[in-house]
């Protein structure tokens, strides 16, 4: 891994130049049904679209998976972000992996939330659990930000965020969890 100073020396490149926005971030689920039962009826994302994909050459060349065939959802988080649900019936090899935090591969997905309690015993009582206890940061720029992981069924990794209290009792509305 290269240090900060040796990163800092690299030509600089204008990501404007390359990409336009975030689009959505696609997660493979073992059953779609319940994947939008969390996303929808849990955490409240708004269901947007579903659609069947057959096997064809077109699937197999976006997916990079020889005899492909997926049903995919669409949901919608408050900010706009959407998340793209795929259940794939094809091909038969299919594996369910469940990489601890601290595996290389592994990704989470994290939401700045108003009430951190409130969601967690949501998404316990849907059967996803944290992986900790929450945690609140103590000093610095993020100071009083409280932060928790949670996994579901599937092995997907969320990460909750809220800013601290302001004296009205409401978090902070930080742009991000930078504090800015």
């Amino acid at each position: 891994m290269n240090a900060p100073d040796q990163v800092s020396q690299r030509p600089v490149v204008d990501a404007s130049s390359l990409f336009r926005r975030a689009d959505h971030t696609g997660i493979t689920v073992t059953s779609l049904q319940d994947a939008l039962h969390f996303w929808v009826d849990v955490l409240g994302f708004r269901f947007v679209v579903q659609t069947h994909y057959e096997n064809s050459v077109f699937l197999e060349n976006v997916v990079g998976e020889r005899g492909a065939e997926v049903t995919l959802a669409m949901v919608e988080g408050p900010d706009g972000h959407l998340i793209e649900l795929l259940e794939y019936h094809a091909p038969d090899n299919r594996a369910l992996l469940r990489p601890r935090s601290c595996d290389v591969g592994s990704v989470h997905l994290a939401y700045m939330v108003d009430q951190l309690d409130e969601l967690l015993a949501k998404v316990e009582a849907a059967g996803w659990n944290r992986l900790g206890e929450p945690q609140t940061v103590c000093g610095g720029a993020r100071d009083g930000l409280r932060i928790v992981y949670v996994r579901g069924p599937d092995g997907v990794t969320l990460e909750f965020l809220q800013a601290p209290r302001q004296a009205d009792g409401h978090a902070a509305r930080w742009k991000n969890s930078l504090g800015a």
